[in-house]
């Protein structure tokens, strides 16, 4: 690697991959932390399962339908945006 591909690199900003398995109603509120946050790529995708009832019940979830949201934050912003979350969804 030659000295401009590493400048490249430094100038790229550093990205941080969020998740979170909730129910339908936990995922239209982190929806809107997201969305307030201004945060630039973000995929909900929502769906119904066969989980068993047990697994449900370790992962602390009721019911059958889901949501799966997933963001790409800077890494800047990760520590905060994840303080937020936690406050509104908790």
């Amino acid at each position: 690697m030659n000295t401009r591909d590493l400048q490249k690199r430094k100038n790229r900003p550093s990205l941080r991959m969020a998740g979170l398995l909730s129910d339908n109603k936990t995922a239209r509120a982190a929806e809107d932390v997201l969305q307030k946050a201004r945060v630039p790529l973000q995929y909900q995708l929502r769906g119904e399962g066969t989980a068993t009832s047990e697994m449900l019940d370790i992962l602390g979830l009721g019911g059958t339908a889901k949501a799966v949201t997933i963001c790409a934050i800077p890494k800047t912003m990760a520590p905060r945006l994840l303080q937020e979350l936690t406050g509104r969804l908790h």
